[in-house]
């Protein structure tokens, strides 16, 4: 049986400087999930959603770990909420990242 623990070790993209946030990661998605719904259907909801996204279910990039949240969002009920803060996440990381990205090459 596939539980929620995962012990992959996997490189994170860096925090963006000044906001301290970094991406969203299988392992918050997990940890959200199991807390919401127990982590037997943490564990099924993420594999499908995984599947369904065509990503793997560890080491995701960016791209990955939001098609995999948007999956997640189309869901019914609290599993859809999760989804939809995934989302929510990751777009705000990429958007305070490419604001930082350009400040830095505009200097």
């Amino acid at each position: 049986m596939i539980r929620a623990q995962s012990t992959v070790t996997v490189h994170t993209p860096p925090p963006v400087p000044g906001y301290g946030l970094a991406p969203p990661t299988p392992g918050d998605a997990l940890a959200f999930l199991a807390r919401a719904v127990g982590p037997d259907r943490a564990a099924s909801e993420w594999l499908g959603a995984c599947k369904r996204a065509g990503a793997p279910s560890a080491g995701l990039s960016v791209d990955e770990m939001m098609r995999v949240s948007e999956r997640l969002a189309e869901q019914e009920g609290v599993v859809g909420v999760i989804g939809q803060s995934l989302v929510v996440r990751v777009r705000t990381y990429r958007l305070l990242a490419g604001n930082f990205s350009r400040a830095e090459s505009s200097r």
